[in-house]
């Protein structure tokens, strides 16, 4: 017996430094993928017990995953040496309360012909995924995608515009940079001015003084289009039509997302602190989703995408603020 309790100690003991050393391995990847360094050994060690807790977190939910009791998969992206608390604060702090729609309402065609599926990637009209960074400008990145994307699809042009200039400049519509705001604010600003090209007018990832340069305009929009509050139904054949940039609740979950279609009820309790961009649409194993173009990196995700649940009860608020701009 006494033999046999020593070998159970070792087995322990043996099984500890192995996930000790798996542990350590994957915090090491995952500094190195994400080019993380910190102040002190002090701040090391924190975000190292944060690493750790999270990665304990996706591990649960990825066991509950395997057995089928949920539809999207977590994984270690750049949040995961961030504390909940600090993902709150890096979303868009702008969005106080949901602004009454200033755009002309969206209407179903009659006999329009409605795809069972989209997805504007295949059609060649969005761009490369971009990384916001630490600017908490998600607006300004969801109304250029979308943009571009309309701008692609009126005149067969594909075109990075300047997420910096509606970031500067749009402040007189009650954007406030890095600090948050609304797209359909930035479709007001383009609307009046026009909006540049990423080449002439480049991302800072803060806040400049506003240098517009009228002469270096790519696009104005004519208007902008207001889908609904809860009509998904809609919202599904704005999108068909093209782009949608939409608010959404991104919660702690949505943070590790990995791959799958994005599904937590809780994600509609809270305020919308997110602004992204609508492409597609589809169904997987009889789950409708949307699928979501980011601007947290190819990283992030499904190389920078998610998707969404769709007609489960306007997941994470997607329908509440929805629009889209008209070239």
């Amino acid at each position: 017996m006494k033999v046999l309790g020593l070998f159970l100690i070792a087995l322990v003991v043996y099984t500890q430094a192995v996930e000790d050393g798996e542990l350590q391995q994957k915090w090491t990847e995952f500094q190195a993928k994400f080019g993380k360094s910190y102040r002190s050994p002090l701040e090391a060690r924190k975000r190292f017990n944060i690493f750790k807790q999270n990665l304990e977190e996706i591990d649960v939910h990825n066991a509950n995953y395997e057995k089928g009791l949920s539809t999207y998969k977590k994984g270690i992206n750049q949040f995961a040496d961030w504390t909940n608390e600090e993902f709150e604060q890096y979303l868009n702090q702008g969005l106080k309360g949901v602004p009454k729609p200033i755009a002309k309402p969206f209407k179903s065609i009659e006999g329009e012909e409605i795809p069972d599926s989209i997805d504007w990637r295949e059609k060649g009209a969005v761009n490369a995924i971009r990384n916001q960074q630490g600017c908490g400008c998600c607006w300004a990145f969801s109304a250029a995608a979308a943009i571009e994307s309309a701008l692609a699809i009126s005149s067969g042009k594909l075109r990075s515009l300047s997420v910096q200039n509606l970031n500067d400049c749009s402040w007189s519509e009650r954007n406030s940079g890095c600090q948050g705001g609304w797209a359909h604010f930035a479709f007001e600003y383009v609307k009046k001015n026009g909006i540049e090209s990423e080449e002439d007018y480049p991302y800072f990832v803060h806040d400049l003084q506003c240098k517009a340069d009228s002469s270096k305009v790519v696009t104005k929009i004519s208007d902008y289009v207001h889908i609904e509050a809860g009509n998904e139904e809609d919202l599904k054949n704005a999108i068909a039509r093209q782009p949608v940039s939409v608010a959404i609740v991104a919660n702690n979950n949505l943070r590790a997302y990995h791959s799958g279609i994005f599904s937590d009820p809780a994600c509609n309790n809270h305020i919308l602190n997110h602004i992204v961009v609508a492409i597609g649409y589809g169904s997987e194993n009889g789950h409708d989703y949307y699928i979501v173009r980011n601007s947290w990196g190819e990283a992030f995700g499904e190389n920078g995408y998610f998707k969404l649940a769709r007609n489960q009860g306007n997941m994470c608020r997607v329908t509440d603020v929805a629009y889209y701009p008209v070239i």
